[in-house]
């Protein structure tokens, strides 16, 4: 019996087809399977992290107790202190500590010479808690001299009546003076700069004197200028917005 030709291609494109969905399906179930391996890392990590969280939870409270067990324990050693070195002034005595342990020597068990010792303590303490106040000298200011390096200017007041009947006076040498610290405002002035033009007689050159060298180009500020300015902001810590109202109350507006 002779074979079919088209019952063989459609026997191969089934198998081709089964060879095909075969793979495909191995692939499907690797797939699964890694899936499945990310859920279960997944479930894992997100359980150390819940765990995670609970003990931070529990150390977060545990420290929240430790402050507040902290803080009351300042409040009572601030108590403690000014109940024993604090004034006596009744305005700033603090209420006594319902808390605190008090010496009953009706009720004790102390002997004469321990009750005795307790009120000398007592006594002793007291005395120290005492405020004592230091005499103390009242210093008076004295004026201190001013620099010798500062210009002086003299300035000549006579009696009254003495100018214009120098005649009729006689003028001790013994004079009374004293001395005043004198401010002068910054003085501005303009630079006039005037560039003379010349020619040589044996070449018949006309020469200009050249053009002085400017820190800033086509601007009337000088060096000077700038320099106060650079002062005034990183020495003086003056912002330019203020150095200039300064120059405006001299006319000057920048």
């Amino acid at each position: 019996m002779a074979e079919d030709p088209n019952l063989n291609m459609a026997l191969e494109a089934v198998l081709r087809d089964r060879d095909d969905l075969y793979r495909r399906l191995m692939r499907a179930e690797r797939k699964l399977k890694e899936m499945s391996d990310l859920q279960a890392m997944k479930d894992s990590y997100e359980a150390r992290l819940s765990e995670k969280d609970r003990i931070i939870e529990a150390k977060d409270k545990a420290i929240e107790s430790k402050d507040n067990r902290i803080a009351s324990l300042e409040r009572k050693l601030e108590y403690l202190e000014r109940k024993v070195w604090g004034a006596m002034s009744e305005k700033r005595r603090l209420p006594d500590d319902p808390n605190q342990l008090k010496l009953d020597f009706g009720e004790s068990d102390m002997t004469p010479e321990e009750e005795e010792a307790v009120r000398q303590a007592i006594k002793e303490v007291s005395e120290y808690r005492q405020v004592k106040v230091r005499e103390h000298e009242k210093k008076v200011p004295v004026r201190q001299k001013l620099p010798e390096h500062l210009r002086r200017e003299e300035e000549h007041i006579y009696p009254e009546g003495y100018l214009g009947n120098e005649d009729q006076w006689v003028l001790f040498d013994e004079t009374e003076t004293s001395e005043h610290l004198e401010y002068k405002p910054a003085e501005l002035y303009v630079r006039v700069t005037i560039r003379h033009k010349g020619m040589r007689k044996d070449t018949n050159r006309i020469i200009t004197a050249p053009v002085k060298n400017e820190p800033i180009p086509k601007s009337y500020a000088s060096a000077s200028l700038l320099t106060e300015l650079m002062v005034g902001k990183y020495v003086d810590h003056l912002p330019f917005y203020r150095q200039i109202q300064m120059f405006k109350r001299i006319g000057i507006s920048l």
